[in-house]
């Protein structure tokens, strides 16, 4: 349950997310933003947590309690909506980045949550690529990738980290990925 948890983190599931996207666009990988800039962001969204954990602003690295939550999700948004905007001016495939728009959304409405009631973020990650998946036709991994997010759904609740509720909300979140692409 613990390699569960760590290996299908939010930050690794963002590279599934641009594996998936290549499905769309093929020549995605050949702009040099693409990876650089995801890459980036996550890494300076990394130091940021543990520069609030050095700095006592947070109780642990974990973010176990709710309301050590809801700057380094904020944080995570900028870091987010960053990507979008370098996806938008760098000339990244409108698919790709309207996607990255909806994962924005996505941690703003996650943020938005972690104020008042604590939401698991892993099962949002792996319900994010598990509707991606969906909306580039990859029919033929989402049963894999359903197990996976079912999966990381009873880790979090068999570590004692989440309730079913919050790993079923984190998961349904993720909806803001067929939403968001209608509203752009």
């Amino acid at each position: 349950a613990r390699a569960v948890s760590i290996v299908f983190g939010p930050p690794i599931v963002a590279a599934g997310e641009l594996l998936l996207a290549t499905r769309i666009d093929p020549g995605l990988l050949d702009g040099p933003w693409v990876v650089a800039l995801p890459a980036s962001m996550i890494l300076v969204a990394c130091l940021f947590v543990i520069g609030l954990r050095l700095r006592g602003r947070i109780a642990s690295l974990d973010l176990t309690a709710r309301h050590d939550r809801p700057l380094p999700s904020f944080f995570a948004t900028l870091c987010s909506a960053a990507v979008t905007w370098g996806f938008t001016s760098s000339g990244v495939t409108q698919v790709v980045t309207v996607l990255a728009a909806a994962v924005t959304v996505q941690f703003l409405a996650l943020t938005v949550i972690s104020m008042l009631w604590k939401i698991s973020y892993h099962s949002a990650m792996v319900g994010t690529l598990l509707v991606t998946a969906a909306v580039a036709g990859r029919s033929d991994i989402l049963a894999p990738l359903g197990m996976l997010a079912a999966t990381v759904g009873w880790a979090r609740v068999y570590l004692g980290r989440h309730s079913w509720r919050q790993a079923a909300a984190g998961f349904a979140t993720a909806g803001v990925l067929l939403v968001v692409p209608r509203w752009l």
